[in-house]
């Protein structure tokens, strides 16, 4: 049997996931064939404390339906020890792919894929120096999860995930994409795969921002009615830049949409909120960031949006932000 190596860039949450139920495949009953090809599944990445977890003991992965498994997971630090890999599934955050990207890249295999599952617009962008764009696919997930500690994962919702359809013509894609069915993740292939990427850079320009500022679960969002205001000004605003780049997002389904993510992960705590908590950079950038900019190229006038990028700044320097401050500008009275 011939084995699909499969690297996952981070050590967090998301990579977790995906490695804590790609590495139990063969665990798994599932009603589906296994793909034909051994999957062997490695993940790199820094963070220290997850790093001596992991090799202490395996990953406790705990459901929202009160089931919990463990699964061993075969970690690195080192990127020298990188095998040449069929897959290299990049679950970081978007703000660190510059600092490996080159060194990652060269780990790929000559007919192999990189796979971006991670927030905000531009995920391939850091690679394209490195990798022809063939190999490269962007794509996004509504998996919902947080680490409560190094080494115990919570698994608060399972969401789409999102890759484009032209995955499925390659054999190692092909390959990959058996294992993610395989194991229960929720997939769908696209040949819009832009459309989903703004879609869900618009669910997490309201989610994030929100909770973060407002310190709340996503639930808890759409149970306030000045939330719930300031959410379908902010859709509207967002449907707007997307359209400047051509992308179809109707303010009415992203509004419907944001609602479905915060009732489905309705006690997950954003991770923009985990990281002001913790005093670790966000991904405010990429997230708010980049679609500000387009619409102040386009000269479109986005006060929400414009506020909201304001306040999380002042928020990342350590000011802590009343709720009122989050809506006088927005909703005034």
């Amino acid at each position: 049997m011939s084995t699909c190596r499969l690297t996952i860039v981070g050590v967090g949450a998301m990579a977790c996931l995906f490695g804590g139920y790609l590495s139990a495949a063969d665990k798994i009953k599932s009603q589906l064939p296994a793909p034909s090809s051994r999957l062997d599944v490695l993940l790199f990445g820094h963070w220290a404390a997850q790093l001596e977890a992991l090799r202490r003991r395996p990953l406790i992965i705990r459901l929202w339906d009160g089931r919990s498994f463990r699964q061993r997971l075969k970690t690195t630090f080192k990127e020298e020890t990188i095998p040449v890999s069929d897959v290299i599934l990049v679950l970081t955050k978007q703000y660190q792919n510059p600092q490996f990207a080159e060194s990652v890249s060269s780990r790929l295999a000559p007919e192999g894929v990189l796979i971006t599952l991670q927030n905000g617009l531009g995920a391939g962008e850091a690679f394209r120096k490195f990798l022809p764009e063939e190999q490269i696919f962007a794509g996004v997930t509504y998996q919902a999860a947080y680490l409560d500690e190094p080494g115990q994962l919570i698994h608060t919702g399972a969401g789409m995930t999102f890759l484009p359809d032209r995955l499925a013509h390659l054999p190692v894609g092909k390959t990959f994409l058996g294992w993610l069915r395989f194991t229960g993740i929720p997939l769908s292939l696209t040949p819009h795969i832009g459309e989903q990427i703004w879609a869900k850079t618009a669910v997490n320009a309201v989610i994030n921002p929100l909770t973060a500022l407002l310190n709340i679960a996503n639930g808890q969002l759409i149970e306030d009615q000045q939330c719930r205001k300031i959410i379908s000004r902010l859709c509207k605003e967002l449907s707007a830049v997307a359209a400047v780049q051509e992308a179809v997002v109707d303010p009415d389904a992203l509004e419907a949409q944001v609602a479905a993510v915060c009732r489905a992960s309705k006690i997950n705590y954003s991770s923009m909120l985990r990281d002001v908590q913790q005093d670790r950079p966000t991904e405010v950038e990429v997230i708010l960031g980049k679609p500000l900019q387009i619409a102040r190229e386009a000269k479109l006038n986005t006060p929400v949006l414009s506020h909201l990028y304001q306040l999380m700044q002042e928020r990342q320097k350590g000011r802590i932000i009343k709720r009122d401050n989050v809506f006088e500008t927005v909703i005034p009275g």
